[in-house]
């Protein structure tokens, strides 16, 4: 138990209220499945942090209050490796989803509001049955959604996120670790309550259809599209590749119909997303193929790259022939400090005292940077540049080929694929612990006025 109970207290009252906003409900409509969700039924604060509290009265006419999950995403948890058993590279963290603190800061802020004694053990975490984490636009990383077990009200979860390659999971590993503020505007938590068990009116099924619109509409492939208007065939890496299949799907459930409820009360189950995704896939794309010779310019220049937002410096092979080049004019010192840090990240952050001037300034011009920030752009350089013992070489990394001639002129609609869709009671972007920084510690919760009270002390009967 953390020494600190005040910490604690904040961590807990302040990270759902950016979340609660979100939620998926219609109180008023009894023939939906969640038509038994607690209703909301007041607001305990800490200063300027919220989270709100839930009452649902039972047939006997006794009440018992809910609270919101916590949806902390546990950073320093990330792990990356490689899983034997299946066989894929893998990036594992863990998600707090409520804690004791938070239920006694609850079942506190209820007694003095009401008056009542109320038993701590008559307050807990709403009851849902599922939780499932979904991802937008995680490419070309693939989120593990199936629905999980939440009946036990588990206060820790793991999640996991399946790479293409073992340094994908590890730069993934690195960034959630330094940076967790990236990862929860796009990592959402979907929940469904205990009254879907069962029910036929939990699964609202659908059809989507394939065009060719919902191909060309997306970002990427409409700028691809543009740069190889003249060309039948365009090549892509493994990340462009994840992006457009993204794109493209995104289009095609946005044309999905859907009558009566809200989209936001609705998920396509996993499943069908993965077989969506994996139908855009072989429209889309041809075999893979082993990435070109670091010497082939003409054939580098059928790779479409992103180079309003990368930079063209930074496509492999030119790099690669920039950096022979300063290499072959360095010092012996400089030869050998470039070397090491790009091929091992020593973890050098300055260049000041290391290379001469000259070489200094050539890989600023380079990098377009100041000469101390050189060190780190090296080595983010290590996903697309390697050493193979005389040069410097693009790295081997899977190309992917779309053939355009048949995308334009022979593209074959899609109709009528059978989807589902979850019935969704709760949904929750993920929160971050770098928002603690925030929040004034200092400051206690603050109780209103009682209402709603018996006269006396007299105890709740729940």
């Amino acid at each position: 138990m953390d020494s600190n109970p005040i910490s604690k207290w904040a961590m807990a009252l302040f990270f759902p209220f950016a979340i609660i906003e979100s939620l998926a409900l219609n109180l008023e409509d009894c023939n939906k499945p969640n038509a038994g969700f607690p209703a909301v039924f007041d607001t305990v604060s800490l200063g300027d942090f919220h989270i709100r509290a839930y009452e649902k009265v039972m047939a006997s006419s006794t009440s018992r209050f809910y609270f919101a999950p916590l949806a902390l995403l546990e950073h320093t948890s990330a792990s990356s490796g490689r899983n034997n058993l299946t066989g894929e590279n893998q990036l594992a963290f863990r998600v707090e989803m409520w804690n004791d603190e938070l239920r006694y800061i609850v079942k506190d802020y209820l007694s003095n509001i009401t008056g009542l004694a109320i038993e701590e053990n008559r307050v807990s975490i709403l009851p849902f049955e599922k939780v499932s984490l979904r991802c937008q636009r995680c490419s070309p990383t693939r989120l593990d959604s199936r629905w999980r077990s939440f009946s036990q009200s588990s206060k820790q979860m793991e999640f996991r996120m399946v790479c293409s390659t073992l340094e994908e999971c590890h730069n993934l590993r690195e960034q959630m670790v330094h940076h967790p503020e990236q990862f929860s505007s796009h990592l959402t938590l979907l929940f469904r309550m205990e009254s879907n068990k069962g029910s036929v009116g939990s699964i609202r099924r659908k059809t989507a259809s394939i065009t060719s619109d919902h191909v060309w509409n997306g970002p990427i492939m409409f700028d691809l599209n543009r740069r190889f208007s003249n060309s039948s065939f365009a090549l892509v890496t493994s990340q462009d590749r994840g992006r457009i299949v993204s794109e493209a799907l995104e289009n095609v459930l946005a044309d999905v119909e859907i009558l009566l409820e809200s989209v936001e009360d609705l998920a396509i189950e996993p499943e069908d997303e993965l077989r969506l995704r994996k139908m855009m896939e072989n429209i889309l794309f041809e075999n893979y193929i082993i990435p070109l010779e670091d010497d082939s310019e003409s054939a580098w220049n059928s790779l479409y790259w992103d180079y309003e937002n990368v930079g063209l410096d930074v496509r492999p092979d030119i790099m690669a022939r920039k950096l022979n080049k300063v290499y072959k004019n360095a010092e012996e010192k400089d030869r050998k400090w470039i070397v090491e840090l790009l091929s091992h990240g020593p973890g050098l952050s300055s260049t000041k005292t290391v290379l001469s001037d000259e070489t200094s300034l050539a890989l600023a011009n380079i990098f377009q940077t100041i000469p101390k920030h050189i060190g780190s752009r090296l080595q983010s350089s290590q996903r697309n540049i390697q050493w193979d013992g005389h040069k410097f070489i693009p790295k081997v990394t899977k190309l992917f080929r779309i053939n355009l001639d048949k995308l334009r002129h022979s593209f074959k609609p899609v109709r009528n694929v059978p989807i589902k869709y979850s019935v969704i009671d709760l949904r929750l972007d993920l929160n971050v612990q770098p928002a603690m920084s925030r929040i004034n510690f200092e400051r206690q919760p603050q109780i209103p006025e009682f209402r709603n009270a018996k006269k006396g002390n007299e105890e709740m009967l729940l």
